[in-house]
């Protein structure tokens, strides 16, 4: 390479630097704080979108707190409740947004599109909880649609400019943050009655260590951050193993066969699966362990 494998260059008044090959890869994964900023390189681009004071507009010592308050809100009784929702959410969409029964053959589809829109109700359904689920209208998916287009190129450089679709991207994250606050305080009112553990309930009433409560408006802007961005990479990876099953045939027929096997019922319907079950499914394991690597790979080779 004429310029090394790091290397910086000035481009519309800003300093780009360049990390490429195994030196890059080391300053960009396990680079100090002071030498490479996470911050500095993202915030013009997530932070009108995820909103203010949450991952990339804080200090990093607070982005590591807000990761520690989601991972509490993982707990193994949380992600037992999300076993029985998944499964639940993926057959509705099936039947009433795909139209698809078990008596009809093969049907084709734009696979991230569709993983796009199973990964939204999904995740609604499980990290988000009941009341955001129900309000997934043909609303709230536009608010989401200008909240995606947000994320371009262009951001990094110029987070601000008077375009349209900065415009909505704005209007949509002042209103997606809203409905988050108005489903807090109709709990607090008791207007709302939600057993159930999501990650709202998990996120509420944690504190960093200088003693400051996250704000119902901080925990608002993590609620879009985790909507978002789980999205994103959620409904990429499902894509690339479909793909991939789809070009190997007898992948997918053990994968099939294994599903059979472990929740297969004699009349050919299948039972309901329970967290323990994810765990006892070797061959799916290893096709979702083989996804990741081979992203991962790509990203890095394209890097």
């Amino acid at each position: 390479m004429q310029h090394g494998e790091v290397f910086t260059f000035v481009m519309l008044g800003r300093r780009m630097t360049v990390a490429l090959g195994p030196k890059g890869n080391n300053l960009s994964l396990g680079g100090k704080i002071s030498h490479v900023s996470a911050e500095d390189a993202y915030t013009h681009l997530t932070t009108p979108v995820f909103g203010k004071g949450v991952v990339y507009d804080c200090p990093n010592d607070m982005l590591m707190q807000q990761k520690k308050f989601i991972k509490h809100g993982l707990t193994t009784e949380a992600l037992q409740s999300y076993a029985e929702l998944m499964p639940l959410e993926t057959r509705t969409f099936f039947k009433d947004e795909l139209k698809i029964t078990p008596a009809d053959g093969p049907k084709k589809f734009d696979v991230l599109k569709i993983m796009q829109e199973m990964i939204i109700l999904t995740a609604s359904r499980t990290l988000q909880g009941k009341e955001v689920r129900e309000s997934l209208n043909l609303r709230f998916a536009k608010l989401l649609e200008d909240l995606d287009k947000g994320f371009t190129p262009i951001n990094f450089l110029f987070p601000n400019l008077p375009l349209p679709s900065y415009r909505r991207r704005d209007r949509a994250q002042k209103e997606m943050s809203d409905f988050y606050l108005s489903i807090m305080a109709k709990r607090r009112e008791g207007e709302s009655h939600n057993e159930e553990i999501d990650m709202m309930t998990a996120l509420q009433g944690s504190t960093y260590r200088n003693g400051t409560p996250l704000s119902d408006r901080d925990i608002a802007h993590m609620m879009i951050a985790l909507l978002m961005a789980g999205q994103h990479t959620s409904s990429a990876t499902s894509s690339w193993l479909l793909l991939h099953l789809a070009e190997d045939k007898e992948i997918a027929k053990a994968l099939y066969q294994e599903q059979v096997d472990k929740f297969g019922n004699p009349d050919g319907t299948f039972r309901n699966m329970t967290y323990e079950d994810t765990k006892q499914l070797p061959l799916m394991d290893a096709c979702i362990r083989e996804t990741l690597r081979m992203v991962r790979h790509n990203t890095h080779t394209q890097h």
